[in-house]
């Protein structure tokens, strides 16, 4: 037996089984002994991790199952970094949903939760890992209209254009419809904001006919966006997009089975398509190239 095999003997007769404590953590058992640089203990809440011996001893080893974000939220023991790109949309995520000054004055996001598997930073990522696009956003409600619940099933990841133009609001504060602004000599017109250039109607004497352009053109410019992004964003984003209606009160969903997806060969609009392409604002080599 080398020196090296009777030392981890030794110490694995010594420390196996021995309680330790940590002031943060509170008791920990060392359950395995592999050598100096991989100790097992496990916490009072059943918890197992593996830390250098020194941290053992020392009572310096984290407990990364207690819920130390908002008091919702864990690391977990696994692979993945708080500090990493994914661990990122996490932190962002749990802080949407569980800081109350942040939703002070983000009150869209009061009631909003996180699905259990989700509480935790390395469940959360290993979900998403293979979806993963860095500079895109994890969105919530594309998939499912109206959902608060951060989950594998409804999330998504989108990028900014297409989620900048989801986004619609009353440009008054009056009762007119979405997107519909009032002039000065009682006409109506239809506005929106695309890619920074403002996109006007032409002025109605009817309040309807303002909302019905800036319907069409909010529609229309979700399916050139999925075009544009076809291939790169999910196929069930892709599919939500061309499934989208606006009403006058916002988005909702458009029956499935009167809908026939692009997977069945029947969604066609390489017409409008081409004559549209002025509305994209970006190439789709600089959303993919980092």
């Amino acid at each position: 037996m080398s020196n090296e095999d009777r030392r981890i003997k030794e110490n694995r007769e010594k420390y196996l089984g021995k309680v330790f404590r940590s002031e943060k953590y509170g008791q920990y058992k060392v359950v395995e002994y592999k050598n100096s640089r991989e100790v097992t203990v496990v916490f009072s809440d059943n918890s197992r991790g593996t830390f250098k011996g020194t941290d053992v001893i020392r009572g310096t080893v984290k407990n990364r199952n207690q819920k130390t974000v908002f008091g919702r939220g864990f690391i977990g023991f696994g692979r993945h970094k708080l500090d990493s790109p994914l661990g990122k949309k996490w932190s962002s995520m749990m802080l949407r949903c569980y800081c109350e000054s942040y939703q002070k004055y983000q009150t869209t996001y009061k009631g909003c939760e996180v699905s259990t598997d989700w509480l935790s930073l390395q469940g959360f990522c290993e979900s998403l890992t293979e979806s993963f696009v860095e500079k895109f956003d994890l969105d919530k409600d594309l998939l499912c209209i109206g959902n608060k619940l951060y989950s594998k099933e409804y999330c998504t990841f989108l990028p900014r254009e297409i989620n900048s133009t989801l986004q619609v609001k009353r440009v008054s504060n009056n009762k007119l419809p979405l997107g519909v602004s009032k002039t000065k000599f009682g006409r109506f017109y239809g506005s929106t904001t695309v890619g920074g250039a403002d996109h006007y109607s032409t002025n109605y004497t009817d309040v309807a006919d303002a909302f019905v352009w800036y319907k069409g053109f909010k529609e229309d410019l979700m399916k050139v966006l999925a075009e544009k992004y076809k291939g790169i964003i999910e196929d069930s984003a892709y599919q939500a997009l061309y499934n989208l209606e606006l009403s006058e009160q916002g988005w909702l969903t458009k029956d499935e089975l009167s809908f026939k997806f692009y997977e069945n060969g029947d969604v066609e609009i390489p017409d409008y398509y081409a004559e549209n392409k002025h509305l994209i604002t970006a190439d789709n080599k600089e959303v993919i190239s980092d």
